[in-house]
């Protein structure tokens, strides 16, 4: 596997990718101005997408990688669909819960699968 190798260029696409995400839904489709907290806040999480992108990638954890992406990509896509929505006033707060929601979900079942192989490759090493 190759993922190790490239570490910063998974952990700088999901950070590009948030941003632009984050940025673009909410000046594009919400109509909201952006103002420098907001940046802050969206560089932090990105940073933490990232990192966990790097960590699956710097351990060679494929199945954890690909769910992880896939659960970033359904919570992006209802975070998005939310926001077209237009929920008198709370899309913006439910979109964005319904994709933390759904990032954690997807970290926490990457995790288990990862932690169920590590354990079942250690295994069939005695």
């Amino acid at each position: 596997m190759k993922l190790k190798k490239n570490i910063y260029l998974f952990s700088s696409v999901f950070a590009v990718l948030t941003l632009i995400l984050m940025i673009g839904s909410v000046k594009f489709i919400l109509k909201q101005d952006i103002t420098l907290q907001n940046i802050i806040a969206y560089l932090i999480l990105a940073l933490i997408i990232a990192v966990i992108a790097g960590i699956f990638s710097n351990l060679k954890r494929y199945y954890g990688l690909v769910i992880f992406s896939i659960a970033y990509a359904i919570g992006f896509g209802t975070m998005i669909y939310t926001f077209m929505l237009n929920l008198s006033g709370w899309s913006d707060l439910i979109g964005f819960l319904q994709m933390l929601m759904t990032l954690g979900i997807g970290f926490a079942i990457a995790a288990v699968v990862e932690t169920i192989l590590h354990f079942k490759d250690e295994k069939s090493k005695f």
